[in-house]
């Protein structure tokens, strides 16, 4: 089983997952760190758009806090940052012996306004890749095609965020 939440404060977006499953993660992943190809490995994604701007952000996050991003101008065509980490990113992992694994990113909101527009009209989708090497995909959103690809942002859902309150 895996979960997924989404949530803002003033400042952040928060993802966050639940895996109830032993993670494989890729084998160069440093906790924390910004890690290319995570995706060849257990991971979980955000996929992040707006109908003010014609491209989409991917973040892929790893039980072990590892992470990587990318902008898209359309389905696969890097464009803007394409090797360099998406600002101000953290994030926070914990294994859970026997149970699985937890890790949450936090994404500042200003710079999902400046690269993307985001705001009340974003739409996305939260994704996960497991079992590797006989990998599993899961999402939210219905994606179309007999072969997985999260890269569909014309698929993705609204998002209705919650505000985390005091």
């Amino acid at each position: 089983i895996i979960r997924y939440c989404l949530n803002m404060d003033d400042e952040n977006l928060w993802f966050t997952v639940f895996h109830e499953i032993k993670p494989h993660t890729h084998p160069k992943a440093e906790g924390g760190a910004f890690t290319p190809e995570l995706w060849k490995h257990d991971v979980s994604e955000l996929y992040l758009a707006s109908p003010e701007c014609d491209k989409y952000i991917e973040f892929n996050l790893a039980a072990n806090g590892a992470w990587w991003s990318a902008e898209f101008s359309e389905p696969r065509v890097l464009a803007g940052r394409k090797d360099a980490p998406f600002p101000g990113v953290k994030t926070y992992h914990e294994y859970v012996p026997d149970a699985g694994w937890a890790a949450t990113m936090v994404i500042p909101i200003a710079e999902l306004e400046r690269t993307l527009g985001f705001g009340d009209q974003a739409y996305g989708t939260v994704c996960s890749i497991s079992n590797s090497p006989h990998q599993q995909c899961q999402s939210s959103a219905f994606l179309s095609g007999d072969h997985p690809n999260f890269h569909q942002p014309q698929d993705f859902d609204k998002l209705f965020i919650r505000t985390m309150r005091e």
